[in-house]
């Protein structure tokens, strides 16, 4: 509330405080809801974005060397304890053997940890959509 018998800076500080507060109101009623079918669109979206999944391979795996995916694949618990390299090769191994079981387990890994990687990105994605329902 204005009080006139306030000096004309502190006048401006209480207008500017009451305009905040209107407008973090204003957010806050008007503010998109993120639905479990937003995040799930989301994760649609990011699954499908290949070039972002070759984006987080290359990182994970550039330079990287690996022949430890087929003891990833017999020991069991070891697949989800790997680094991601050996999670590809452990892929590979996998695919090459005719292995359907062990192809299904890495990529569920490796799908995993791409979605883990990107948390923030499918969030941003579900915020969006939501903002345009």
């Amino acid at each position: 509330m204005l009080l006139m018998n306030e000096g004309p800076a502190r006048q401006v500080e209480n207008l500017r405080l009451v305009g905040q507060g209107y407008s973090q109101a204003y957010a806050a009623r008007h503010e998109a809801e993120v639905t479990p079918l937003h995040t799930e669109f989301a994760t649609e979206r990011v699954v499908g974005d290949v070039d972002l999944f070759t984006d987080f391979l290359g990182g994970a795996c550039m330079g990287q060397k690996c022949d430890g995916g087929e003891r990833a694949l017999r020991v069991p618990g070891r697949l989800q304890a790997a680094d991601t390299p050996t999670v590809v090769h452990a892929l590979l191994v996998a695919t090459q053997r005719g292995d359907a079981d062990d192809v299904l387990e890495a990529s569920r890994e490796l799908l995993k940890r791409y979605l883990a990687d990107n948390a923030a990105h499918i969030a941003r994605v579900a915020a969006e959509l939501a903002a345009e329902a």
